[in-house]
């Protein structure tokens, strides 16, 4: 018996390892399934590029957050706040409009996408020229008179140029993905924000790296990064052909109107938390939860390649039948995706705890606001399923609500509760939005349902 056991003991190891290499290969073959399936691929090159950027924007928060004071940070956020609403509009939702008319021709006819390009362009200057231009003339009247301030007042001014070479950099990116290059666009995204780490660490190692080299350092890698796509992404040689039918700039602006809606109201919806906490509560607050708020961007930023690497595919949709389909696969992909970040969580304590040692307040925010980001992550990028059917004003009728929701949430709690109530904004927030898309696309069935009924 006893010289048995040692053999015994053997077996049960070969047979534990057997199976498992036997569930590890089934979980693999899963993984190959599900990319197979539901064509994940571009969704996970997309992903590997947001989130090498995601890794360079938490980088360079934390360079500035190191450098900084709470109090110095948060006047910083407020300022970035400020400019990720106004970007929103002639930014990415104008670039989503783009993408939706370009896309059905970039390969098939890129002369004819050009046409489109050039107009959307050319409203990108237009937008963000006087985006910019009202950010600076309000500049002193929200850093005195709003956030009682004086610092940020010299923070607009530089988050006022950033505007105008952020919006022109996410041209670029519509270029790369109406194309669905997304290695290049995935190349592009991480660039950005290589180029902030690489100046505010000039600017650290110079020993200058304060509240006015940071706006500057963000300021500049737009610029740098456009000049880069324009090299490195140019337009095609020949004349841009209009066909009978097309037109570029009415399409754009019919489109964009309600894309910019949308992203107008997420935008507000997204930064009405720290808008608030900076304006009813302390700067030191508002600091405190960026960083909470830059990590949760982190699992958005996922959200957003799952919309970014489909999108092209949902301006190709024509059937009623066709739709249905696509909304399980968008689900079903961003199912995966979910689970794969649960980790997250229960890492961020000793995530904040070792890189933000003086920003402890932020583990009890960003516990909530996590969950928020795995809502959105599995629900909103079903209303992709609104512009295949070109019903974009189901998209900001979502994103009103939002922003309703977020303003009067936070009204009423942020001034009493302070930084957990800022993260309880967004999150019933987002539950509301979450709702609203469900709504929609229940109201959605219901109706093929009732037309199949009648064919039968």
């Amino acid at each position: 018996m006893t010289c048995g056991a040692p053999e015994s003991l053997e077996k049960q190891a070969k047979t534990s390892s057997f199976s498992a290499l036997r569930l590890l290969g089934l979980r693999i073959g899963g993984i190959r399934y599900a990319v197979s399936k539901f064509n994940l691929k571009p969704i996970f090159i997309v992903a590997a590029g947001n989130g090498g950027s995601a890794a360079m924007s938490i980088l360079a928060t934390w360079m500035v957050a190191t450098k900084l004071t709470p109090a110095q940070f948060g006047v910083f956020s407020l300022a970035l706040a400020i400019m990720t609403v106004l970007q929103e509009i002639g930014g990415p939702s104008l670039d989503l409009a783009i993408v939706r008319f370009a896309a059905a021709h970039s390969r098939s006819d890129p002369l004819r996408a050009e046409a489109y390009f050039r107009a959307g362009y050319r409203l990108k200057l237009l937008v963000s020229g006087l985006l910019c231009a009202s950010l600076a003339l309000l500049a002193g009247f929200l850093a005195d008179d709003i956030y009682h301030e004086q610092r940020l007042r010299p923070l607009f001014y530089w988050m006022a140029a950033g505007l105008v070479a952020a919006n022109l950099s996410t041209f670029i990116l519509a270029r790369l993905q109406a194309a669905e290059q997304f290695v290049a666009y995935s190349a592009q995204r991480v660039l950005v924000n290589l180029l902030k780490v690489i100046l505010l660490a000039l600017a650290w190692a110079a020993y200058s790296l304060d509240l006015q080299t940071a706006p500057a350092a963000w300021t500049l890698s737009f610029v740098i990064t456009y000049v880069i796509g324009v090299w490195v992404c140019p337009a095609p040689r020949g004349q841009p052909r209009v066909m009978p039918g097309d037109r570029p700039y009415a399409e754009i602006a019919g489109f964009a109107k309600w894309v910019m809606l949308s992203g107008l109201c997420f935008a507000v919806h997204m930064r009405a938390d720290i808008l608030f906490l900076g304006s009813f509560r302390t700067a030191a607050e508002a600091g405190y939860y960026s960083i909470a708020w830059n990590l949760m961007l982190l699992l958005d930023l996922i959200t957003s390649s799952v919309i970014s690497a489909l999108m092209p595919r949902a301006s190709k949709i024509r059937a009623p039948g066709e739709t249905a389909g696509f909304g399980w696969t968008i689900f079903a992909s961003s199912a995966i995706i979910a689970a794969a970040v649960l980790p997250l969580y229960f890492f961020s304590d000793r995530i904040i705890t070792i890189f933000f040692p003086k920003y402890l307040p932020a583990i009890d925010a960003f516990h909530i606001l996590f969950w928020s980001s795995i809502i959105v992550l599995l629900i909103y990028p079903l209303y992709l399923s609104f512009y295949s059917q070109n019903k974009p004003a189901r998209v900001s009728v979502t994103y009103s609500i939002l922003v309703l929701a977020s303003v009067t949430v936070g009204l009423t709690i942020i001034p009493e509760y302070g930084l957990p109530g800022a993260a309880y904004t967004t999150f019933i927030a987002r539950v509301i939005g979450g709702i609203v898309i469900l709504t929609f696309l229940f109201l959605d069935w219901h109706r093929r349902q009732g037309v199949a009924a009648s064919n039968v």
